[in-house]
């Protein structure tokens, strides 16, 4: 880990790092960005690439460590109605003590938004793993 002194936290960006994709986030691009910093539109595109790298291993870190710690986790085979897994997961919830943060249609429409293309309607047509976290949050992958 690399200690960012433009915010004062440990994190996994140099600060080279975060100013780019606080330019990039302002709406400049990247050859304006070359420009500002005195470097080549290459060279900013190479360190905005490994900085959302960073970003997206580093959310996958902190998804794996919930799903280490989670109280109760089911997976959806193919083959399952989405319905009949979502009433497996509130009984799974019911054995640990959690009350899950959506309810039923909520559920269900969480899976279909983050995991459509692994659905044919309502049936799974691969896995799906379903993780409930000990705040009652349901994690979808």
């Amino acid at each position: 880990m690399r200690l960012n002194t433009m915010t004062g936290e440990n994190t996994f960006l140099t600060e080279t790092q975060v100013k780019i994709l606080k330019l990039r986030n302002s709406g400049l691009t990247q050859a304006e960005i070359a420009r500002k910093l005195g470097t080549s539109r290459a060279n900013i595109c190479s360190i905005e690439q490994r900085a959302k790298r960073n970003i997206k291993r580093a959310k996958e870190t902190l998804a794996l460590a919930e799903k280490i710690k989670a109280p109760a986790s089911i997976m959806i085979e193919a083959g399952e109605d989405i319905l009949d897994a979502a009433k497996r997961l509130f009984k799974a919830a019911d054995g640990a003590d959690l009350k899950v943060s959506l309810d039923t249609p909520g559920l269900v429409s969480e899976i279909k938004t983050q995991a459509g293309e692994k659905l044919d309607g309502r049936i799974a047509s691969e896995k799906i793993s379903l993780v409930l976290t000990s705040d009652g949050d349901v994690m979808i992958s």
